[in-house]
């Protein structure tokens, strides 16, 4: 048996017009638009795509890839840091997704454009 917390709104989520005060998924769907961003398999890769480093240590001046983690948590002038790298916004997260993925198409500009 699995418990399971729902609130009001959720229910009405998840009834429909059944309840009250809930939103028709239907009527309202020409209003949604899904925007998908795909996530790399680590930061480490999309940060050097987007700078100009050619090993994640380079970024923080980090002894190895283990302690560019540590470094990148504990990093509190970052943006400073990828300016110096050439950092490029564009660059991140623009690879096209791959297999199952393949026909989705990658949106992530449209988040950038709001930064």
């Amino acid at each position: 048996m699995v418990k399971v917390n729902i609130s009001a709104e959720g229910l009405r989520a998840l009834h429909g017009s059944k309840l009250p005060g809930s939103v028709d998924i239907k009527a309202e769907q020409e209003q949604i638009r899904y925007i998908s961003e795909h996530q790399p398999k680590n930061i480490e890769d999309e940060l050097i795509r987007s700078t100009d480093i050619k090993r994640i240590e380079e970024l923080l001046s980090s002894k190895s890839k283990t302690d560019f983690k540590r470094d990148f948590i504990r990093e509190r002038n970052l943006k400073q840091k990828l300016a110096a790298h050439s950092f490029d916004l564009n660059m991140l997260w623009c690879k096209e997704p791959q297999s199952p993925f393949e026909n989705i198409r990658n949106e992530s500009g449209v988040v950038k454009n709001k930064l």
